[in-house]
């Protein structure tokens, strides 16, 4: 260790570091008082790592004291100035405010979040930077405009304005046999006509007095609805409307499991089924006094179909509603032409066994 030469000099902290390192290895090289010396090969490996140690302080020293240059990304950076904007010192101008350059602008830019004229940027920003008002209300202008006049029967100014407002009761037919081929064969079965039973006991235990009943002309609707009157009054009016069969009444989306219907069968049946709707769904006469009540007996298709279209939603999301056997579907029509669905695919009144969809 006594042979290990001096480091390079490289200041008064450079030397007295790397003297304190030797000194402190060297306390090593013993075990401590009283106790035998390290031999021959440990004195020689130790002398080696304080040997190196002391040289690898006192080189870093150096370095920290000398002048180094730059960074190569600072140096690249500083030169990266076009040759036209290079001169040569000039003289001490009078004083007085100093003349930005056109690097000390573009960086100011730069700093404000665009480059230099960017005043589209600058605005970017200094828009996003505002807080929302707390008080702002929703900006309607994109969204969906509500038809308010969508049975053409708004009152004018000056003509009398509706006072009731027009309840449907839109009740799908009971569970029938299905893989029949024609309708006359399409009855209901045993579980269906339960069904029609519960369903007709509902209606008759309603707060409220049943204006008409109108159904489709298909077997298994005009037997749900034989049932139900049996729970109603005699001199209940009835209509049998053929528009209100079942049938495609537009291309659902997404499509169902059959793939895409033929366009000559959703125009017949789409025509068919709006005629029907165009009857049904409008607004009270003025002359109406009160409320009325009206069951509508039909299929699952033209309800679902009809509460989107009531509903001024997307009619091809018909299909993505599910509607059960003998349940029942309220639509309020106000007398502001308002339409609202008060309860739909409602069988709260049917035991879970009465409860099938196909």
């Amino acid at each position: 260790l006594g042979a290990l030469p001096p480091p390079r000099m490289a200041g008064r902290w450079s030397r007295l570091v790397a003297s304190r390192s030797v000194a402190m290895l060297r306390s090593f090289s013993t075990r401590g008082a009283g106790r035998r010396p390290l031999g021959a090969a440990s004195r020689l490996f130790v002398s080696g790592g304080v040997a190196a140690g002391a040289a690898g302080v006192a080189s870093l020293l150096v370095f920290a004291e000398e002048k180094v240059p730059a960074p190569p990304a600072v140096i690249e950076q500083k030169a990266h100035v076009p040759a036209s904007e290079v001169s040569e010192p000039a003289t001490p101008a009078p004083a007085g405010p100093a003349e930005p350059s056109k690097g000390d602008s573009k960086q100011e830019g730069q700093e404000a979040g665009g480059d230099v004229g960017g005043k589209d940027a600058a605005a970017v920003v200094e828009t996003e930077s505002k807080e929302k008002d707390p008080n702002a209300i929703v900006d309607i202008s994109k969204l969906q405009v509500y038809d308010r006049n969508w049975d053409g029967r708004a009152p004018k100014e000056g003509e009398p304005k509706p006072k009731a407002s027009r309840f449907l009761i839109l009740v799908r037919h009971g569970h029938y046999l299905d893989t029949k081929k024609t309708d006359a064969e399409r009855i209901l079965t045993s579980t269906g006509r339960q069904q029609a039973r519960v369903v007709a006991r509902r209606i008759a235990d309603m707060p409220w007095e049943v204006s008409k009943v109108i159904v489709s002309d298909m077997a298994r609707a005009q037997e749900t609805f034989d049932i139900i009157m049996q729970s109603l009054p005699e001199e209940t009016p009835t209509t049998v409307m053929p528009g209100l069969r079942e049938g495609r009444p537009c291309q659902p989306i997404p499509a169902s499991r059959s793939g895409l219907y033929k366009q000559s069968t959703v125009d017949r049946d789409g025509l068919r089924i709006d005629e029907a709707y165009r009857d049904l769904f409008h607004r009270a006469s003025p002359d109406q006094e009160k409320d009325s009540h009206e069951v509508v007996v039909c299929h699952a298709n033209v309800i679902r179909y009809y509460v989107c279209k009531a509903l001024q939603v997307p009619t091809e999301a018909w299909l993505r509603i599910g509607l059960p056997h003998c349940s029942y579907t309220v639509i309020e029509i106000k007398p502001s032409g308002l339409v609202s669905v008060r309860g739909m695919g409602d069988t709260h009144y049917l035991p879970p066994h009465l409860v099938t969809y196909s």
